[in-house]
């Protein structure tokens, strides 16, 4: 099945926001590798549209109700290059691997912290992984900075 690409008008069967071609201009411009068959490259591509889909909510609504995918939206014609790049840099990943882990029931939602009493253990976690188990690219969640809806919007608490 070949490669269906968001050309901005909100297409119903897109399946991609970046071309194989462009993404491997993209790979090569900035030093990371996307090279190999093309059914796996389109697959890398498919993979991190999903990801991006599924993980990031953004600001304004779809521009259509009938696209495939969250782009484009009301707050920006088309799809806006740092998607496309972080497409391509998730890509890159996929390559490598999933995007998503499956969490173990017995892992999902452990405590990070534990008291018992005047003893309190914390327990790391690894470095980039969220607590859901998760890997989190914080490069491409910088990337898509100025489009997410919750990016930055929080309140500091302080306790009386």
């Amino acid at each position: 099945m070949p490669l269906i690409v968001e050309d901005g008008t909100g297409l119903p069967n897109a399946d991609s926001y970046v071309s194989v071609a462009d993404c491997q201009a993209y790979a090569a411009g900035h030093g990371l590798a996307f090279a190999g068959e093309d059914a796996a490259l389109e697959a890398a591509l498919r993979n991190a549209t999903l990801y991006l889909d599924g993980e990031y909510t953004y600001r304004g609504e779809r521009a259509t109700g009938t696209q495939a995918l969250e782009w484009p939206r009301t707050v920006a014609d088309g799809v806006p290059r740092e998607v496309v790049n972080a497409c391509c840099e998730l890509a890159v990943r996929a390559l490598k691997g999933p995007l998503w882990q499956d969490v173990s029931s017995t892992t999902a939602g452990a405590a990070i912290e534990k008291t018992v009493g005047p003893i309190t253990t914390k327990y790391a976690t690894a470095e980039g992984v969220r607590n859901d188990g998760q890997t989190r690219y914080a490069g491409v969640t910088a990337m898509l900075r100025r489009w997410l809806s919750s990016y930055g919007s929080s309140v500091k608490l302080v306790r009386c």
